[in-house]
């Protein structure tokens, strides 16, 4: 058995490197014939190698109970295969890995010609060079300024700001044009012109997209009024909520991506409720179809008003192009490079999507035999239209790096127009496995890894990204043109697929790796139970079925059966959904877990005649390389003995017992945790247990929140004791204190030594009565001071000392309820 162990971790390597390159190397055409089914032999070899070793890493973990060192150290597993830890099945899975890597790799040779020479020379080299030199600066701009569509621009805004026919109330305007034209730009760019914002009372954008559905787009429209959710409210109570917050009201309201032309009625039921604003009032659209610009009059019985939109004027595209492919350098540096350039943007067809994602390609090699082989091997033979966009989008996905095109497929799970956080996508590419431990080391986690990739995808215009920042809380968003989410769904079939309908009936490819899916039916899931290769599984089950609980028990058992899974994410809305939780417990590859049955699951266990406290969720613990776990509080607070999940990154609400299992030295071995939050802190028996979380160990930690919840304690010397044995790393940028009853502040504020702080939240510590020196804090930006009822003064010793600057990073300032505070000496100063 050693010998076969050491083949599988020879061989692996090596058949992973050749995999990658393949993928990189050869166009998409050339994989839908020659490599397909070899390229599927191989990945199936691969994959098979890894689950094998991710068992053995699993049964090592859950024997030595030990975090460190295990997962670099595969000797320590000959002396389990001595001592009969493993299973037969095990040992027998690893003898054929073993073997399907040696047929793979003895068909490589007569196959890799195929991909020799795609790219120019030189280029591939300095694209594997560029994941790392990704830089976070450059690569989150948004568009700063939009090149060309200033007569647009005009013509449509003196349109909307002028006084309308005195017999029509609402009037509409549509911008028409293929996709990639900047449609949705111009509409941006007008939604956020001055003289808009200052004509209309209210500005509304949704995103309508393929699917006409009235009821969703008029609770979007409330919800861009109101920030509120109007959940399963009913079309005729939406309907009256609209027309109340129209009354008296001049509103413009922006459709995008709006591709029904024919269905009359609905159109008439969206409009009824719009014809309540104030005169004046207009609807601005953008399509691809004329025939959407003449339903729409035909429903208002006003004026067809549409904007052809045209490609974009030639200086205009040159100087789009040259804005992506020259970033970071200056184009006159590169002479021989602009008049290629000038010969590829003739062929894009004005369309400024296609000219920055090639734009962003072609930067990634400043080579001017990479550049000339792109003219003429493939832009000379584009057609114009659509096809030609597509084409060159199609041209520019295979030219990114093998790993940033599996990111991108990926991106095909969900629906078109979906808003991505960045962190969620982050996780969930690396809960997946497209983000493997093997190219990480000690300074580059996978999360760095994973930033870096959406960094560089951002970079080349395959995202587009947002940042708003609310008290600190920095916010990313990014989002994915139409076209690209299509050129997304086309190069991932038989990899990643979406079923937005129910899938029954629907055929899926065995391959298929990456599934999400929409259903009505729990049995539906019956349908895609025979597919064992699949590692990212989605499953949403939003609409109320009575039928669905007593199909729990199949559903349950199928969901076992996915014995590859990396990440699962289960959205359900059924009684005894807490029952799915005992399901989960053999799926020992799990990275990744999202749960959303938060009220169901109270309503469940009470339905059964229990209570929270008398569930354990203990099998949780078995999957033992959970890196991401999102599951309801309810949930968390009762998973017994979680030290044995020890790569988990967030831990939203631990709450400490005096029971075994969920004492405060579980946290002992959580060392890669980055947010945590311990609540139930009167529970812990004496100060020196605390010493035993090891928060001060917890160098990646960024966010912490300390909650005794209750304002009863057993002392305010043991309240104080215990924090200042919480004493967290010096790495901590977040700290939130929340029914603290001592009276001092703990000794590790005091002493200054956490110099990362940015936030401080105190709450409702009603007997703390001398605070730290907060001034003194260098990177402090917020500081939340709520509910500290027995402080009396505060004064520049409080806040920094008077002979330096006080808060020199200081953004936001909070104090509320504190009603015995009387003076704040210094403020002046």
């Amino acid at each position: 058995m050693q010998d076969e162990l050491e083949q599988l971790q020879h061989a692996l390597p090596q058949v992973q490197a050749v995999l990658t390159a393949v993928e990189e190397g050869a166009p998409v055409v050339v994989r839908k014939t020659a490599l397909d089914t070899w390229l599927w032999q191989l990945r199936d070899a691969v994959e098979n190698a890894e689950d094998v070793l991710d068992e053995l890493d699993y049964y090592e973990l859950q024997k030595t109970d030990k975090v460190r060192g295990i997962l670099s150290d595969r000797m320590r597993m000959f002396d389990s295969f001595v001592n009969g830890i493993f299973s037969d099945d095990t040992l027998k899975r690893l003898r054929e890995a073993v073997k399907g890597l040696g047929r793979v790799i003895a068909d490589m040779g007569s196959l890799l010609h195929l991909v020799t020479g795609f790219y120019g020379p030189g280029a591939k080299s300095q694209k594997l060079e560029e994941i790392k030199n990704a830089r976070e600066t450059s690569s989150l701009l948004t568009e700063s300024e939009v090149l060309g569509r200033e007569e647009e621009r005009d013509l449509i805004v003196e349109w909307l700001i002028k006084p309308g026919d005195a017999d029509i109330d609402l009037s509409a305007f549509t911008i028409v044009g293929m996709g990639g034209l900047g449609k949705t730009t111009l509409a941006q760019l007008i939604c956020h012109d001055k003289r808009v914002r200052e004509y209309f009372d209210l500005i509304m954008w949704v995103c309508v997209s393929q699917d006409f559905d009235v009821t969703v787009i008029t609770r979007k429209i409330l919800q861009c009024m109101s920030n509120v959710n109007f959940g399963d409210k009913g079309l005729h109570v939406l309907h009256e909520n609209l027309k109340r917050k129209l009354t008296s009201k001049r509103f413009l309201l922006i459709l995008d991506d709006v591709w029904n032309d024919d269905k009359m009625a609905e159109w008439e039921k969206l409009v009824a409720p719009l014809k309540f604003g104030q005169r004046g009032s207009k609807i601005l659209l953008t399509t691809r179809m004329g025939s959407v610009a003449d339903k729409v009059a035909k429903v208002m019985k006003c004026k067809r008003e549409p904007l052809n939109l045209n490609k974009l004027e030639e200086s205009d595209c040159m100087s789009l192009f040259n804005k992506h492919a020259f970033l970071g350098v200056r184009p006159h540096d590169y002479k021989n490079l602009q008049l290629i350039g000038e010969q590829i943007v003739k062929k894009l067809g004005g369309s400024p999507l296609a000219i920055k994602i090639m734009g962003g390609i072609l930067n990634s090699c400043m080579d001017y035999e990479y550049w000339k082989k792109i003219l003429e091997e493939d832009i000379m033979k584009l057609q114009q239209g659509k096809d030609g966009i597509m084409t060159i989008l199609r041209l520019s996905y295979d030219h990114l790096p093998a790993n940033l095109q599996l990111c991108f497929r990926y991106c095909s799970l969900f629906p078109q127009d979906h808003v991505f956080k960045r962190k969620t996508l982050v996780n969930m590419w690396i809960g997946s496995g497209l983000i493997p431990q093997s190219i990480c080391g000690r300074q580059r986690q996978p999360e760095d890894i994973g930033k870096e990739y959406l960094n560089l995808l951002t970079r080349k215009s395959f995202f587009t990204c947002k940042t708003s920042d609310n008290m600190l809380k920095i916010t990313k968003e990014y989002f994915m043109h139409d076209l690209l989410h299509d050129l997304a769904q086309s190069v991932s079939l038989g990899e990643c697929i979406r079923i937005g309908g129910d899938v029954v009936g629907i055929t899926i490819p065995r391959t298929v790796r990456h599934l999400s899916i929409e259903m009505v039916n729990l049995l539906s899931i019956r349908a895609i139970s025979n597919l064992k290769n699949v590692r990212t599984l989605i499953i949403s089950v939003k609409e109320y079925n009575k039928h669905n609980a007593l199909h729990v028990p199949e559903f349950m058992k199928i969901i076992k059966g996915f014995k590859k899974l990396r990440l699962l994410i289960l959205d359900v809305n059924i009684i005894h959904t807490y029952k799915l939780l005992d399901a989960l417990s053999s799926l020992i590859h799990l990275r990744y877990l999202s749960l959303s049955l938060e009220d169901v699951v109270d309503e469940s266990i009470k339905y059964d005649g229990l209570t929270n406290e008398s569930i354990e969720y203990d099998g949780l613990t078995n999957l033992v390389n959970l890196r991401s776990l999102h599951v309801p509080y309810l949930v968390t607070n009762n998973i017994p003995y979680i030290s044995k999940l020890p790569f988990i990154r967030k831990l939203e609400d631990f709450f400490v017992r005096e029971e075994s299992g969920y004492k405060i030295s579980e946290l002992k071995n959580l060392r890669d945790l980055r947010h945590l939050h311990i609540s139930g802190l009167r529970n812990v028996r004496s100060p020196e247990e605390a010493i035993e979380a090891n928060l001060n160990e917890k160098k990646h930690l960024k966010s912490l929140s300390l909650d005794w919840s209750t304002y009863r304690s057993n002392s305010a010397e043991a309240d104080e004791q215990l924090l200042d044995n919480l004493c967290p790393h010096i790495n901590l940028k977040k700290l939130h204190i929340e029914q603290y009853q001592g009276a001092k502040s703990p000794c590790w504020m005091t002493g200054l030594s956490l110099i990362n702080l940015t936030s401080i939240k105190l709450m409702h510590c009603k007997r703390w009565e001398h605070l730290p020196p907060f001034g003194q804090f260098s990177s402090l930006q917020l500081l939340f001071l709520w509910g500290l009822h027995a402080i009396k003064q505060m004064d520049c010793s409080v806040f920094g000392s008077s002979s330096g600057c006080a808060f020199p990073s200081l953004k936001h300032l909070w104090l509320r309820d504190m009603p015995n505070l009387e003076e704040w000496i210094g403020i002046d100063d």
